[in-house]
């Protein structure tokens, strides 16, 4: 049995296990959207680190640790926020946190948006008072980029504290988990805190400082805000995760996930996913299974806690290490997982696969860049309500000679139904006179109900990228095109134009009037022809375009 084979194979039994039916349809490879994203500017030093969360209708938060000075001396900690269309929102990014620091390679912030697009931050910088160690912090942020709050003191007492990840509920509760490093060896220990910022509870001690290390922590929730914390742990090379029930307790013991490889050498660097029923999938950098240095692997837990059958190779046989996985997933549980890949040499680049509700690869491996000699690497993935995605990493780019953020979106598999239909003014309309097109554009996708929370569930089958292409009759003369929340542009012969807001399933965007005068001329006929498309796939077409024929007479 070849690998792609094996890897359905174990994928058939543990979807069956593990992810729920929603009647949501999956068949289709995700494509890209758009062009690269460029998220920080010209930078003369490095833009390292990003962390992305995405809101429930694609609206997303991109985050990430700006060098401001020589060395790792000066850093500052950075949020540029992008509605669904990619487009930035905001003049420039929003500034967190900036002062010195030298442990930059556990400075890497993270972020995660509630369903009102409100959002959380949280990084690592050295104690206000000059205490040995390094702190949590977290900031509170408006879906319309103001500061909530203070900033908010996370960690408990002195140590080196890292790593921080965390997460956030439908209510607007969030978890941060985080690495406490201290003589007696590391903890993972996690706080959980109201939507007002307030803590909820006292702080957990998650792992057995005994175990000398435990790091890399990874917070995943579903809108009823059971989290799950996932780890790795140095002595017995295993990844283990705990389950929290919705009220903030514990739910049973930590789950073994997966254990050492070949030559004893440490499963690491965890990354958690968990579906709205409970269930959760952790990736992993493995040992290779066939060749020297690491693979990306995943595992599959039951919302009961069981495991749902063996490990499975997310990354392919490939020569050279493949690193830094990251993943997320969507309300019915389809899940995508990325990864730093390398072939051996010194160039890396940015790798993702989806996964379908099937237990089926959806597609092949996507090259989201192709990386350089300098190398691109750290992705972050943020998912959707309905699986339009958004990777993030660092790497070389042309804006400068150090390292930059960059973004790439990507269309669900979930697909919509636009429909357009249009009306003219008057028929027969006069020579040489005024007409004018009604164009209407819906989204006849029936509205669904996953969790019972609007916010989120509005995310559902909704449209982003709505653009009109209208084909003008010959001979007529443009005068304009406009409607509320629709931008226009009129080449010759035709317009276009782009709805601004998402468009919800069930809903209708509102009227585009396209305004013109006809040609001087007896008896003809104008057809004019408009047709509407989206960023995400449309299962029915043949509602998307319609000709609306027109008389032209003299007289009347």
């Amino acid at each position: 049995m070849n690998r792609s084979n094996l890897r359905h194979t174990i994928l058939a039994s543990f979807a069956t296990a593990v992810l729920l039916p929603s009647g949501v349809s999956h068949a289709a490879a995700p494509g890209p959207v758009g062009a690269v994203i460029a998220v920080n500017g010209a930078e003369a030093y490095p833009q390292i680190d990003p962390a992305v969360a995405t809101g429930p209708d694609g609206n997303f938060v991109a985050v990430w640790q700006s060098r401001t000075g020589s060395g790792t001396s000066y850093h500052s900690i950075l949020a540029r926020r992008y509605n669904a269309n990619g487009e930035a929102l905001g003049r420039a990014p929003i500034k967190l946190y900036e002062g010195s620091y030298s442990f930059a390679d556990k400075a890497t912030p993270a972020v995660a948006i509630s369903a009102n697009g409100d959002f959380v931050v949280s990084w690592v910088q050295p104690y206000d008072n000059g205490t040995v160690g390094t702190a949590i912090r977290a900031q509170r942020v408006s879906a319309g980029g103001a500061l909530i709050g203070s900033v908010i003191g996370v960690d408990f007492e002195p140590a080196y504290n890292g790593a921080p990840s965390l997460a956030i509920d439908a209510q607007g509760r969030f978890l941060i988990a985080w690495q406490a490093e201290k003589s007696g060896g590391n903890t993972i220990q996690s706080q959980r805190f109201n939507a007002d910022g307030s803590r909820s509870g006292t702080r957990r001690i998650l792992s057995d400082a005994t175990q000398y290390r435990q790091e890399h922590p990874s917070v995943a929730t579903n809108p009823r805000g059971e989290f799950v914390v996932a780890w790795d742990t140095y002595l017995g090379s295993s990844i283990r995760a705990q389950r929290f029930n919705s009220d903030g307790s514990l739910r049973g013991t930590p789950v073994y996930i997966g254990g050492p490889g070949l030559d004893g050498k440490p499963s690491r660097r965890p990354a958690v996913a968990v579906d709205r029923n409970g269930a959760f999938v952790v990736a992993w950098e493995a040992p290779a299974s066939s060749a020297s240095g690491y693979d990306i692997v995943a595992r599959g837990v039951t919302a009961g806690g069981a495991l749902a059958g063996p490990q499975f190779n997310v990354s392919g046989l490939q020569a050279g290490d493949q690193t830094g996985a990251a993943i997320g997933m969507d309300l019915s549980g389809a899940f995508v997982v990325g990864w730093t890949r390398s072939t051996g040499s010194s160039s890396t680049g940015i790798s993702a696969q989806r996964f379908n509700l099937n237990g089926g690869l959806v597609g092949s491996e996507i090259n989201v860049s192709n990386g350089n000699a300098q190398s691109d690497r750290r992705p972050a993935i943020g998912l959707d309500a309905d699986g339009d995605f958004v990777v993030a990493w660092h790497g070389v780019t042309n804006l400068s000679s150090s390292y930059d953020i960059s973004a790439q979106r990507y269309q669900a598999t979930q697909p919509i139904n636009l429909s357009l239909v249009q009306s003219d003014s008057r028929d027969p309309a006069p020579a040489a006179g005024a007409l004018s097109y009604t164009i209407n554009v819906s989204n006849f996708d029936a509205p669904e109900s996953l969790t019972g929370i609007a916010a989120i569930d509005a995310g559902l089958s909704a449209a982003t990228g709505v653009t009109v292409q209208d084909i003008l009759p010959a001979g007529v003369t443009q005068v304009s095109a406009s409607g509320t929340n629709w931008t226009c542009t009129l080449p010759t012969g035709k317009v276009v134009c782009r709805y601004t807001p998402v468009l919800r399933a069930g809903m209708a965007a509102s009227p585009l009037e396209v305004r013109l005068t006809t040609p001087n001329s007896n008896g003809i006929t104008l057809r004019n022809d408009a047709g509407v498309t989206a960023n995400q796939l449309d299962d029915n077409t043949t509602n998307n375009r319609e000709v609306e024929s027109t008389r032209v007479q003299a007289g009347v």
